[in-house]
């Protein structure tokens, strides 16, 4: 009587375990975003879904109406006016503002010269001055010589720092 020999019982590569460990260590990486976008997208859609489904009443208190709310606002002519405005600004302005902004990052690219240098300017300039115009305006309102609240009593506005609080040491100091 001849028998087969048993199976090779098949043993895992050095790849196969590679493979493996450089899957787990992808699922690692992505596990943050994916928690976070779980709890802060996912879960509350899935949430708002849910409550869509029932009708909450002050008298009659939460019933389930199924898809009745959904039947009530597709019926309703001011819903489907809203709808149809926002695909149409949709449809015009995400168009409109990739082919801008395009342009605008080839002309960058391709300008090496000072212009280049000026555009850039002034497209970040917008994110500089606020905080610029915000220390000025705060300078010139607490200013003790010549600020509007210098007018009022001198109890109301806050004492002159003496020079020592014009160091970086004291100044650091105080920022704490």
């Amino acid at each position: 009587m001849n028998s087969a020999p048993p199976p090779e019982r098949r043993t895992r590569s050095r790849s196969d375990k590679m493979n493996a460990r450089r899957a787990r260590t992808g699922w690692l990486f992505i596990a943050p975003f994916g928690i976070v976008f779980v709890a802060f997208l996912l879960a509350p859609l899935a949430y708002a879904l849910y409550l869509s489904l029932f009708t909450k009443g002050l008298a009659t208190g939460t019933r389930f109406s199924g898809l009745e709310n959904y039947l009530r606002a597709f019926s309703d002519p001011q819903f489907l006016k809203g709808v149809w405005f926002v695909v149409r600004f949709s449809l015009v302005l995400i168009p409109v503002q990739m082919a801008v902004s395009l342009a605008a990052a080839l002309v960058l690219d391709h300008l090496t010269t000072r212009l280049a240098r000026f555009s850039r300017l002034m497209i970040f300039l917008p994110y500089a001055v606020p905080a610029v115009i915000g220390a000025l305006m705060w300078g010139f309102l607490y200013s003790p010589t010549f600020g509007p609240l210098s007018s009022f009593s001198p109890c109301s506005t806050p004492p002159r720092p003496s020079c020592s609080a014009r160091t970086t040491s004291s100044t650091a100091f105080s920022m704490l």
